[in-house]
């Protein structure tokens, strides 16, 4: 009998594109490129390693974020980790926006509540 396991995954990061809407045969979905960035410092010199997490939403979910998030908005997802056509992605069940960037008042932040599909 196979060991239970759980596959679960959050992220913390910005979004580094316009979010997309695309489709296939059975659903339609949000894709959200999300930027992270590691920091260090390796033999005195510090390091930065930036990835892109391509994160996919479902659902209402979906319609509410293609409205309110932008470029350069901080996120915060939570999902499985799904792959397909040897290309990792995020389904994604939970997302809430943490800072939403403002070009007039680049100090505000507005934190959005949880919203589940």
């Amino acid at each position: 009998m196979p060991t239970p396991s759980i596959n679960r995954i959050q992220i913390i990061g910005t979004v580094y594109q316009a979010p997309t809407k695309k489709q296939t045969k059975h659903a339609e979905y949000l894709e959200v490129l999300i930027k992270t960035v590691d920091s260090y410092v390796h033999n005195s010199v510090q390091k930065q390693e930036i990835e892109i997490h391509e994160v996919r939403v479902f659902g209402q979910q979906a319609r509410f974020l293609d409205d309110m998030i932008t470029t350069g908005d901080t996120v915060y997802c939570e999902g499985a980790l799904k792959s397909f056509d040897r290309k990792f992605y995020i389904s994604s069940k939970l997302a809430r926006i943490i800072a939403k960037s403002n070009e007039a008042h680049p100090q505000a932040s507005n934190v959005y509540p949880k919203r589940k599909i």
